[in-house]
């Protein structure tokens, strides 16, 4: 059993963001500021129990979607409201692997041999409030 491919949206740096990751080795290799350290920091924050998320693991765009709802006297939440944060494994197996711990996720035995486990951090209107007090604090420090 192996990841074959991870994709993470709306966390930090990572908009919209996935990686094939190779058989033997994959590195993950870049400037500064690129989001290296936001890859691993979203696996951590949705397979630990110590992490939550916080204003600033939203993406920057989403950030300014905050910033041009607080500029609007009188906050209210949008009708199209949405704010969250996806971490996606792909997972490929092969008959000699153990199932019993993915077993309930395979829909299809017949299927490519490939189980998706999607993780989503989101906020509902009422977490929105709070997101908002977050917002507001932060941008007076």
């Amino acid at each position: 059993m192996k990841i074959t491919k991870i994709k993470v949206e709306n966390f930090r740096l990572l908009k919209d963001f996935s990686i094939d990751v190779e058989n033997k080795l994959s590195l993950i290799i870049g400037k500064n500021n690129t989001g290296k350290t936001s890859l691993l920091a979203v696996i951590e924050k949705f397979l630990t129990e110590k992490s939550n998320f916080s204003i600033h693991d939203f993406n920057l765009d989403e950030q300014e979607k905050l910033k041009a709802l607080e500029k609007k006297e009188g906050i209210s939440i949008p009708e199209d409201f949405k704010f969250s944060i996806y971490l996606l494994f792909e997972i490929k197996y092969d008959d000699t692997d153990n199932l019993r711990n993915l077993s309930s996720l395979i829909l299809n035995l017949e299927s490519e041999n490939t189980v998706v486990l999607g993780f989503e951090y989101y906020l509902n209107p009422i977490q929105f409030k709070y997101l908002i007090d977050d917002f507001v604090e932060f941008k007076s420090e």
